[in-house]
């Protein structure tokens, strides 16, 4: 019995989007790609339009607790014949839950990258939004100092916010489309941008293998593949 096309990944597939996106940039016809509406103005520009929105998640590298846990001293004694068993029982869970309280407290103080909100991402020709349970985030370009794509998916920018400077992990099939309209608007001499090595790699093998059909706007590239480590 034959096997079925193996279904294309959500990533694999929101990357060849960003190289036509990048493809129409290159040509200046952007205005051919489909108009995604967006339930909030845009407000980085006149001529701004959004170009893909998907789920995110931000990480930030920080403790979830200061160290402290509450130490239980209670004191459990049984009497009859089986007193002392249970007496040795009680201080022995005793110690066993301060222990373990002890190591969880000590695991939230750690500095650590942590996911710290989770929401709807909107890219742009502009900036990018961020909608999550704190609230609505719009960011330009020009505001993110820096950009580097960690992996496949997952990007790292540090900037600057009304509330002070920022250091963000970002995880979403979005992360090279930001990657590369980020570097278009603020550092188009990025390594990563001009070398290409954004494209995840084995990304064009894995959309050719077993004959997928792919949109017909959408336009393969002949790109080098992704030579990060």
């Amino acid at each position: 019995m034959s096997q079925g096309k193996k279904p294309v990944s959500p990533h694999d597939l929101a990357v060849w989007h960003t190289v036509d996106i990048n493809l129409y940039l290159d040509e200046g016809h952007l205005e051919q790609r489909p108009v995604i509406g967006t339930p909030f103005p845009l407000r980085h520009s006149h001529e701004e339009r959004a170009l893909a929105e998907g789920e995110f998640t931000l990480l930030t590298y920080v403790a979830s607790g200061d160290g402290s846990y509450a130490h239980s001293s209670g004191f459990f004694f049984a009497t009859g014949p089986a007193g002392l068993a249970l007496t040795a029982l009680s201080v022995a869970g005793r110690a066993a839950a301060n222990s373990r309280r002890r190591r969880d407290a000590e695991e939230a103080a750690t500095l650590r990258w942590r996911a710290t909100e989770r929401g709807h991402l909107t890219v742009s020709t502009h900036g990018f939004y961020l909608r999550g349970s704190t609230g609505f985030f719009p960011w330009p370009y020009v505001a993110v100092s820096t950009a580097e794509l960690l992996g496949p998916g997952q990007v790292r920018l540090s900037g600057s916010s009304d509330q002070g400077g920022i250091d963000w992990i970002i995880t979403s099939v979005w992360a090279e489309l930001f990657f590369t309209l980020w570097a278009r608007a603020v550092h188009p001499a990025h390594p990563q941008f001009v070398g290409r090595t954004w494209v995840p790699r084995g990304w064009a093998d894995r959309l050719t293998v077993d004959g997928h059909a792919l949109p017909a706007h959408v336009r393969l590239g002949p790109g080098p593949q992704d030579r990060r480590g």
